[in-house]
């Protein structure tokens, strides 16, 4: 018997299971007993940071993160819905029973949509990228179609064509989950203004925020916050660490986030206080730390020059 140390590269450290075969220098054979399978789950995994060194870069992203200041919704009650990990959302406990829901961009992950169908709701799910969701359910109507905005590429289609397909026209308590991959911009700079008020909450992944240099991308990232907060009141925020944490000019800000917005209507608001990440929220990668964000109820308005 003899004990051995083994040095891993952290590629191969990431919880799946790879055969390893242990030999004699200069040998093709395996030793007696030396061949086994190597899994390891790490604990915890660095945050890629990365540096733009760009002043006006640190305007932009101050400009965006102006755009992000959440309210707190009177007498409102926040939970979460789906998975403890990516794929899950904070959501304000409002008008999420029997109504008919949009999830656009699935991938292998319905825990959003298995929780809104036990809540008696219709899941109308959209994702080109699959051939079949993960999980059924009798409540998901999946079409295999991509989500953009106005113009719609071939494979691809409108939310306000989804809402007309599906004769929704006259539904005001549609709630929207959207997860498309960057998309989500040209979504909310092509929508018609009356769709976007059908939705009473509207949960999304948005991408691309350090994309700073960009000027047409910077633009259409900030037009469709404003865009947004025409109708909607921004009242969650949650960075997903999965991407990077860039330091723009300065200025930091991740390179996705998880947004949750209610329709301003339905609601009275005051300042937020909370300090983000708060208790209902959960990293989007478990091994890896989540990314503070502080107090972004209190972020100052920043003015493009």
């Amino acid at each position: 018997n003899c004990a051995l140390n083994l040095l891993m590269p952290l590629p191969y450290c990431d919880g799946k299971i790879y055969p390893v075969e242990i030999r004699r220098a200069g040998s093709s054979q395996p030793l007696n007993r030396g061949v086994f399978d190597f899994q390891y789950q790490p604990k915890f995994l660095p945050l890629c940071v990365d540096v733009l060194i760009e002043p006006s870069l640190g305007l932009r992203a101050r400009r965006i993160l102006s755009l992000l200041r959440p309210e707190t919704v009177i007498g409102g009650r926040m939970i979460r819905m789906g998975n403890d990990n990516d794929g899950g959302y904070v959501m304000l406990d409002h008008g999420l029973d029997s109504t008919v829901a949009l999830s656009l961009g699935i991938s292998d992950d319905v825990s959003w949509d298995l929780g809104m169908a036990a809540r008696n709701n219709r899941i109308l799910q959209y994702d080109h990228t699959i051939t079949s969701p993960p999980e059924a359910h009798p409540n998901f109507f999946w079409k295999k179609l991509g989500i953009q905005g106005s113009p719609a590429e071939e494979g691809f289609v409108t939310i306000d064509s989804v809402i007309r397909e599906n004769e929704l026209q006259d539904n005001n308590h549609l709630v929207l989950k959207m997860d498309i991959e960057g998309c989500e911009w040209g979504v909310f700079n092509s929508i018609e203004s009356a769709v976007l008020q059908q939705f009473s909450q509207i949960v999304f992944e948005a991408h691309c925020l350090v994309r700073l240099a960009d000027d047409a991308l910077y633009l259409s990232i900030v037009g469709a916050l404003k865009t947004l907060h025409k109708t909607h009141q921004l009242i969650h925020v949650h960075a997903n660490n999965y991407g990077p944490l860039v330091i723009a000019g300065g200025v930091p800000i991740a390179s996705a986030y998880e947004f949750t917005y209610v329709r301003r209507n339905d609601h009275e608001f005051e300042e937020c206080v909370n300090d983000f990440p708060t208790a209902l929220d959960r990293p989007c990668n478990p091994f890896v730390a989540d990314i503070y964000l502080g107090h972004m109820g209190r972020v100052p308005a920043v003015f493009d020059s």
